[in-house]
């Protein structure tokens, strides 16, 4: 799982997302990227001031969710694009090694990753069971482990719904791109730790 963190006013974060992209191509079922917009380059505008030059109505999407916003507070990072890959390590209250890494250096963390640990087919199915009035989404995982799993450890298993696509403005360099297309964007998680809703 790389986690790209970033922000629509984030000029470095489309050479970085375009890294994720080309980590999970390069290397397919193996790699999950997720963009999860937060921190202040995420804020919308306002309260984020304008880049000159752009309509008023710019950078006015919310791409923001209350468990990116969350796991943003915890890591408290201060630059993006920043990656967490796989959150390794990662002990509550203590960061995981695998936090803050730049993204020149994610294909080689990943790639270490994927050399030294032989992962499981997962399989996903995702259900609407469209009952009124409310719509409801259901999700059912199934691990298989090639080995029994310790007793003494404890296992996290977090469900996370992103939106493919998303059409909007982005600082791309010097330039202001009203058509970026934003892929994977984090826009919630379903409870458990603190994900939220």
């Amino acid at each position: 799982l790389l986690e790209d963190i970033m922000g629509h006013f984030c000029p470095n974060c489309p050479a970085a997302a375009t890294v994720a992209d080309n980590i999970a191509t390069g290397n397919p079922g193996q790699v999950i990227v997720i963009e999860d917009h937060s921190g202040a380059f995420a804020q919308t505008a306002p309260p984020h001031p304008l880049p000159s030059g752009v309509p008023s109505y710019a950078f006015s999407e919310d791409l923001t969710c209350y468990a990116g916003n969350t796991w943003q507070a915890f890591y408290n990072f201060g630059s993006w694009p920043i990656g967490l890959i796989d959150r390794i390590g990662y002990n509550p209250p203590a960061a995981p090694v695998s936090a803050g890494i730049q993204y020149p250096n994610w294909a080689s963390t990943v790639s270490a990753l994927i050399a030294a640990n032989s992962h499981p087919p997962v399989t996903i199915d995702i259900h609407d069971s469209c009952w009124e009035p409310q719509r409801i989404i259901g999700v059912q995982i199934t691990l298989n482990f090639p080995f029994p799993l310790s007793s003494d450890s404890t296992y996290y298993l977090q469900a996370l719904m992103v939106e493919d696509s998303c059409i909007g403005w982005q600082v791309n360099g010097a330039q202001n791109d009203s058509t970026y297309a934003h892929r994977y964007v984090l826009r919630g998680a379903f409870g458990n730790n603190a994900g939220g809703s």
